[in-house]
């Protein structure tokens, strides 16, 4: 018990035992993650409800999601990770030192894992994080859609566009391994279509992986409805799928409150909300800032969807590319000053907000450095340091 204890305390040894603990298991999570990459927009049905099957076994038989096993492994779900260094220019070896990228918006009151920092989209997060854990580094960056280069290039984005000419998309509630969503998903479908087809020359649906051969994949299909799909969740390359399927479309109208809401309105997307009677879908959501988002987005512009929701998906905090990498930098520090001790984490962090106050006028980006890790902890301990 006495080593277990040692080998979590280290950050570095606990990455290593954690990975080679999981070596096989992870192995063959990169094999499919390096297969469904190569996936198209549009691939055939026979190729999700493979990975699915696959995926849904072994759920089964572990009672685990099928996911990537190391210290950040929330931090590679949809590709947040992946992009984010890409858009910061770093290695993938600075990935143990970014913060814990949250997976989606968090309506509950919750902070998952005892995770040394994090990255979240809006700062309606950040008086929850610190509620537990004031100490803890928790930066506020916007949408995560924004720093995700897109699937395809500009001219074959404009050569589908002109075909598809005027494009609804339709994002409904997706589902997840050992859960469901039930709703009638017909009426769904039938309320969007005479509600917007006439004002459409194409409608398009974008589907979660867990969703296909679904009541709603067959509704869809009727309808003669095109399917595309951002992909899966391990995959590095979901963001950049759903950034270009974002850009072909011109109108989106979903029935859930989740990121991709916010993700629409930074590229500039009109959403409406269509509301359905969603049971047995994962944990609900807060109601109260549920019902402000709903609230939000009715009958209001893009501009006034972004004014009002700005707390719950950070429009104005998105960051720059030097921005991104010093978060990666800063960790890097406080975990050298926390001599890659966990229970040190916060002495760590102490002594790197000392250290950047001290030479934020003397070195280069010590001030960039200084004022980052300053704002990402909690306003009341600024002030003892």
């Amino acid at each position: 018990m006495l080593i277990k204890e040692l080998v979590k305390k280290n950050i570095h040894i606990y990455n290593f035992g954690m990975q080679a603990r999981h070596h096989n298991m992870n192995r063959k999570i990169l094999e499919l993650s390096n297969e469904t990459s190569k996936m198209d927009l549009s691939a055939p049905i026979e190729s999700y409800i493979d990975v699915k099957q696959r995926m849904n076994e072994f759920y089964k038989k572990t009672n685990r999601l099928f996911t990537y096993e190391c210290p950040y492994a929330e931090s590679l779900h949809y590709g947040h990770l992946d992009a984010l260094l890409d858009y910061g220019e770093l290695s993938n070896s600075e990935a143990l030192y970014m913060p814990i990228i949250e997976h989606g918006l968090m309506l509950d009151n919750m902070v998952r894992g005892e995770h040394l920092s994090r990255i979240y989209a809006g700062p309606y997060r950040k008086h929850i994080i610190h509620g537990n854990k004031p100490y803890m580094p928790a930066f506020c960056i916007g949408p995560y859609i924004h720093y995700a280069k897109p699937f395809y290039d500009l001219n074959k984005t404009e050569m589908i566009k002109k075909q598809y000419g005027k494009t609804l998309l339709i994002m409904p509630q997706h589902t997840f391994e050992g859960g469901h969503a039930e709703y009638n998903s017909r009426r769904f479908v039938e309320d969007i279509l005479k509600k917007y087809s006439s004002k459409f020359d194409t409608v398009m649906a974008c589907l979660y992986w867990n969703d296909f051969d679904s009541h709603l994949y067959k509704a869809l299909i009727s309808f003669d409805i095109k399917i595309v799909s951002a992909g899966f969740r391990f995959d590095k390359q979901f963001l950049k799928r759903l950034k270009t399927i974002l850009e072909i479309s011109d109108f989106v109208v979903g029935n859930s409150i989740g990121s991709h809401i916010g993700y629409c309105l930074q590229m500039g997307k009109p959403f409406d909300y269509l509301e359905s009677d969603i049971l047995n879908c994962g944990q609900p959501f807060n109601s109260k800032p549920t019902d402000q988002i709903v609230s939000a987005i009715l009958n209001n512009s893009v501009d006034e969807q972004k004014h009002r929701l700005d707390s719950y998906f950070g429009f104005k905090h998105v960051k720059t590319p030097e921005e991104i990498k010093a978060i990666a930098i800063i960790g890097h520090i406080i975990v050298r000053n926390a001599y890659g001790d966990i229970s040190k984490w916060q002495m760590g962090v102490q002594k790197t907000l000392k250290q950047l106050k001290e030479f934020r006028t003397e070195k280069e980006n010590a001030l960039l450095y200084y004022n980052l890790l300053r704002n990402s902890i909690s306003d009341d301990v600024k002030m003892t340091v």
